[in-house]
């Protein structure tokens, strides 16, 4: 289908675009807040913060989780006024579409979890699955800010294998960073469960992943096409900055700041990946060539 929306129409799009990525990164960074600050349980019933309340009492615990709960309700707003103007102006880009709905999804089954994190105790699994579903809706939200742009301009998903190993060891880093978060320290509140791993070992993996990781993009950095390149040494950049602060908090007793830190770093670096992920050649391009792609190679 033809595309017929304006200039003003992807203005409009691209600024959502990037209130949709900007919404679905303070939910996370929202999140690691209540975890940071002990507030886990500042509400421990849902959706009322307590049975006889449905707000929280003036304490700073409670207050922190009930800010965290109505970031969790605002988020919407952008994607449902992004998934309205594709539906009446977009109509011909269903890649749009479906990264909408798949945002929505993923959403909604964030806020169940959400539910379930409350009334389990703040179970380090379900804490777990909480923050890979936020890191889920980032990636989905990064794509659709790489895609909305027309289509004859918008990036497709690379073939190029070593972005792919890139992106790849990320997503596996992130994991691993989140396992290690289960095992450790700043539960949400005092004496919660933790997964009964050792954490110095569990450490140990994510920092070789990590390391995988930046060796991989700087691998990457060395393609002759300036996208990927630019796009990987942002991601080996990001990668270092994490690595940096990641060994001081490790060796200074993750001190709750470098971990909050920490943490907003993981969201930069995910949303970089993505981008990195993201720099196919456009649509358009690949009805009209035959042969590899121009950034299915690199140069040495």
């Amino acid at each position: 289908m033809t595309e017929t929306a304006s200039k003003a129409d992807y203005e409009r799009l691209r600024t959502l675009s990037w209130w949709v990525l900007g919404a679905m990164a303070a939910i996370i960074v929202s999140g690691a807040t209540v975890r940071l600050t002990g507030s886990g349980l500042g509400c421990p019933d849902w959706p009322n913060c307590t049975e006889q309340r449905i707000v929280s009492e003036l304490t700073i615990h409670g207050m922190i989780e009930q800010i965290n709960r109505f970031i969790s309700i605002i988020i919407v707003v952008p994607v449902a006024m992004a998934t309205r103007l594709v539906l009446t102006k977009f109509k011909g880009r269903q890649d749009l579409r479906y990264l909408l709905f798949g945002m929505f999804g993923v959403i909604m089954a964030e806020v169940v979890l959400g539910a379930i994190t409350v009334w389990s105790g703040l179970a380090p699994q379900i804490v777990m699955g909480h923050m890979i579903l936020g890191m889920a809706t980032l990636v989905l939200a990064a794509a659709f800010q790489c895609r909305a742009v027309p289509r004859s301009e918008a990036p497709t998903l690379s073939k190029n294998p070593w972005v792919l190993t890139v992106a790849t060891l990320v997503t596996v880093t992130v994991f691993a960073g989140a396992v290690v978060t289960g095992s450790g320290p700043h539960g949400g509140e005092e004496d919660v469960p933790r997964f009964a791993l050792d954490v110095s070992s569990v450490a140990r993996v994510h920092s070789v992943l990590a390391w995988l990781s930046l060796i991989a993009a700087a691998i990457t950095s060395r393609n002759r096409h300036r996208a990927v390149r630019s796009a990987a040494l942002t991601v080996a950049a990001v990668l270092t900055a994490q690595g940096i602060v990641g060994y001081i908090q490790y060796f200074t007793g993750v001190p709750v700041g470098l971990v909050w830190l920490h943490m907003v770093g993981a969201v930069i670096c995910a949303v970089a990946a993505t981008r990195l992920a993201f720099t196919g050649q456009p649509e358009v391009h690949l009805t009209r060539r035959a042969g590899p792609l121009p950034n299915d190679a690199i140069s040495t």
